[in-house]
This record gives structure tokens, C-alpha cells and sequence, in this order.
């Protein structure tokens, strides 16, 4: 009996020390109070690690302390050599709010692994050509209407290019679309190669020319030759002189020059840099900020924060794990929407279910591009015709670190993963073209949350792996 007593009393000590323990593990560290044996592990990067606590906010737990703390230490010497490595460059490097984990534990919960890096073709998005010829219709028809050449879109594309059951819009619409905008709903005539009309002075003329009686006489002649080449001529005829002018369509197509520098922030349709914490919910930041942008673009600049949670529905799983942002658009292409963040709040932590019914939709798709296959040039076009664009890129020790200027150092070698961001606009800096690009990893971040990333050299694949575009409904 004493015996079964004594051991009893044994387990309930210890069960109770076992819950100190737990309950001291719980405890968030005062880093101004670091136990002794921290930071005899930490030695000369005890300030640092203070630092890094500070200006991150984090709160780490006793329980975790040592381990994070000597992934702290490995990732300062990195920095720190990388610091040296990188002088002379265009760009700094500086602390990041991931420098707790090791490299291959940023790599798991916060990057995206190559098989969602991959474009993924079944999703009906408008291909790059098609879009190419999208865009010109669209400014050809403004610059008939309003004189103007390169002005953003407020609105969806100038003919929906999916229809109802998803089909994509065939080349032959493009050009019923392009003529329809250029000419609007006048018929042309076919005509031979050579397609020129005399005027004429009579009185009387056929249906496609008026005359007057008067000393002046107006001609106006529409001909399309087989090439589908549509030519209007006006030519003005007086008593003493005659004057012909001549516009193709190829001259209303023909864009202005691209402005050195561009940055849809500047318009005010650009959403504060959000941060997606160690998740790999990056794809949803980038659909959804893409898709704030169109919204605010559209309708008079009102800022929307979207849900980016509410992404669990398009794989009806955790967001976490990776994903495409033509998925997404795809996705509220065919649903009702996408709602806002106050009702359904962002947290990696939580449990990743999607709702049938979600609250009120704010946002709907009603197309998505893919961009790839473009030139710069027409990269940049479609940023300034269509709005932000969604890119991907791989990411390097470098970009993990960059602190701010313009980032041009490739990725050699094997990457730590892929990361979806959105293009906002692009510049030039002594001497260097670079993109704008809005990253979801907090202000405290690269340039205030933004990266200057080098222009025309497709370093990490900006320019070649993933680049999509929205409008909305």
C-alpha cells in the first residue's frame, strides 16, 4: 500500500513539473532578458538577434529559442558575406523577417515548388497574341474617338474574349473586333489590291460618296483590299486645288512611343504591400492584388482589400501548398466573386476550408491573360494598356535579402524555390531599365515592400515564366 501511495505521489510531481515545463515552454521570450546559454550560443550576434526581434516584432517562444537562435546566427554570417559579395553592385542587402528559419525551412513554408511555377495551359487564358491584338483595338478605337495613344484601361476588354461556356476568342473574332472598333458598325467594300478611288465632282454619286453643288466637294471613300488592309481616304476638292489624305489602319494601330517610366502607384490603384508570413500563399497575393488593382481602376479608384483566405476554394484546400494565379482568375471567372478581407480574415494558421458560401463577392473575372511569349516592349504595353500584371519568378539567397536598388543578379544554380509578386510599372536608373515589382513579405522588405528588378535580361525567369492578367466584370 505504501508503496502504490509513494508512486503516486510520483506521478502527480511528475505531472506537475511537466506542466511548468509546458508552461514555461509557452512563454514569449523578453529578448532584452535572453537566458545565458542563448547567448552564449549567439555570442557576437547577440545584438543583432535583438535587432532582428525588434524590428520584426516577433515573438518567439521559450520552447523555440535555441533552435531560432542559432538559425539566426548561420543566416547573419550569410548575410554578412553576402554584404561583402555584393559591393559595387546596384543593389543592397539587409535583414529579413525570415532569418529564424533555415534555408531549406524558408524554402518549404514560404516558396512555391516548381510544379506550381509551371504555367499550367488548361486554364483558358488568352493567349499572348490574341491579347497583343486586343490591345490594339483598343487604343485604335480611343485614338478615333479621342485622339489619344497610350492610355490605361478602366474598364474589361474592348470585346469579351471568353465566351459564356469558356471558349477561348478565336482570331477571326479578333479581326471582326478590330475592324468593328476601328470603322464601328459602317461595312467596308472589298476592293482590288490597289485600292484607290478618283473623286469625283458631279453632282450625283453612288451611294458611298456625297456631293454637293456648292465650289467645294467632299469625298469620302472606304475600301478594304484582300489582305484585310482597310484604307480610308478623304479627299477635298476645290476649284483651284485638291488635297488627299490617307490614314490605314496600320497608322491608327501604330503605338506612341512607351513612356520611359511608369507606375500604376502613381494613379492611385495600387493596394499597400500586404504579407503573406510563412505560408506559400504567395500566388493569392498576387491574384488578388492584381485583381484590387483592376477593381480600383474601374471604379473610380475605390481600394478593395480582398480576401486572399478565400482562395482555399479554387483546389478546395490549404492555400499554403502553392498554386497558380490563372487558377484563381479562372476560378472567379466561373463563381460568383471574390470578398472582401474583414470577412474573412487571413490567417496561415487556420483552418484551411473553403465555404459554400462565401460572404458577398466584391470582385468578379471576366477574362485572364497570359502574357508569356511577349517582348519587353510589349510586356510593358500591356502593363500600360491592361493594368498590373501577376509574374513569377525563382528566388535566390539575393532576392531573399535584397534591401533595395536594382536587383541583377541572376539565379545560378539551383534556386531556393519559385514566388508569384505583381508588376506595377517599371523605370530607369542610371542608366538601367528595371520592372516595379510588389513583393507580399511586409514593408520592412526591399524598398518599402518593393523590388527594382532588372529589365530585358529575363534574370530568374521574370520575363519568361509566369506573367497574367485580369479584367473584371
Amino acid at each position: 500500500m505504501k508503496t502504490i501511495v509513494i508512486l503516486i505521489l510520483f506521478s502527480i510531481s511528475f505531472l506537475a513539473i511537466s506542466l511548468a515545463d509546458e508552461e514555461e515552454g509557452e512563454k514569449i521570450v523578453d529578448v532584452d532578458a535572453l537566458d545565458s546559454s542563448v547567448k552564449a550560443d549567439l555570442g557576437d550576434d547577440t545584438d543583432d538577434f535583438k535587432k532582428f526581434n525588434k524590428k520584426f516584432n516577433k515573438k518567439f517562444k521559450n520552447k523555440h529559442i535555441k533552435k531560432y537562435a542559432a538559425n539566426f546566427k548561420k543566416n547573419n554570417k550569410r548575410l554578412k558575406a553576402m554584404k561583402e559579395k555584393v559591393k559595387g553592385r546596384r543593389f543592397k542587402v539587409k535583414m529579413n523577417k525570415f532569418m529564424h528559419l533555415t534555408p531549406e525551412e524558408f524554402s518549404e513554408k514560404v516558396l512555391l515548388k516548381e510544379d506550381a511555377m509551371e504555367f499550367h495551359e488548361k486554364s483558358n487564358s488568352i493567349d499572348h497574341k490574341t491579347a497583343k491584338k486586343l490591345r490594339a483595338a483598343k487604343k485604335a478605337a480611343k485614338r478615333k474617338g479621342k485622339g489619344k495613344g497610350h492610355v490605361g484601361d478602366e474598364g474589361a476588354l474592348p470585346v469579351s474574349p471568353v465566351k459564356a461556356d469558356a471558349e477561348k476568342f478565336s482570331f477571326s473574332d479578333v479581326g471582326s473586333a478590330l475592324s468593328q472598333l476601328i470603322w464601328g458598325s459602317e461595312t467596308t467594300t472589298k476592293a482590288p489590291t490597289k485600292a484607290t478611288t478618283k473623286p469625283t465632282t458631279k453632282a450625283t454619286t453612288k451611294a458611298t460618296t456625297k456631293a454637293t453643288t456648292k465650289a467645294t466637294t467632299k469625298v469620302t471613300t472606304k475600301a478594304t483590299t484582300k489582305s484585310a488592309v482597310t484604307t480610308k481616304a478623304t479627299t477635298t476638292t476645290t476649284a483651284s486645288t485638291t488635297t488627299t489624305t490617307t490614314t490605314t489602319a496600320a497608322a491608327l494601330l501604330q503605338d506612341e512611343p512607351l513612356p520611359e517610366n511608369f507606375d500604376w502607384r502613381n494613379e492611385g490603384v495600387i493596394t499597400p504591400v500586404k504579407n503573406q508570413g510563412e505560408c506559400g500563399s504567395c500566388w493569392t497575393f498576387s491574384a488578388a492584388g492584381v485583381l484590387e488593382a483592376q477593381h480600383a481602376r474601374k471604379y473610380n479608384k475605390e481600394m478593395l482589400d480582398l480576401a486572399e483566405m478565400q482562395m482555399t476554394c479554387v483546389y478546395a484546400s490549404t492555400i499554403c501548398d502553392g498554386g497558380a494565379s490563372e487558377d484563381a482568375f479562372e476560378y472567379y471567372q466561373t463563381s460568383p466573386g471574390i470578398g472582401l478581407e474583414k470577412d474573412t480574415p487571413y490567417d496561415p494558421k487556420a483552418s484551411m476550408t473553403c465555404k459554400v458560401k462565401p460572404p458577398t463577392p466584391k470582385v468578379k473575372v471576366a477574362s485572364h491573360i497570359s502574357l508569356l511569349g511577349s517582348t519587353v516592349d510589349e510586356i510593358k504595353d500591356a502593363l500600360i494598356t491592361d493594368g498590373p500584371i501577376g509574374v513569377g519568378i525563382y528566388v535566390n539567397d539575393e532576392f531573399m535579402y535584397y534591401g533595395g536598388g536594382i536587383f541583377d543578379v541572376p539565379c545560378i544554380g539551383k534556386a531556393l524555390g519559385g514566388h508569384a509578386m505583381i508588376i506595377t510599372g517599371y523605370g530607369r536608373e542610371n542608366g538601367t531599365d528595371y520592372w516595379l515589382i510588389k513583393n507580399s513579405w511586409d514593408t520592412e522588405w526591399g524598398e518599402d515592400g518593393y523590388a527594382k528588378f532588372k529589365m530585358g535580361s529575363d534574370l530568374c525567369k521574370v520575363e519568361s515564366k509566369r506573367l497574367n492578367q485580369a479584367q473584371i466584370v
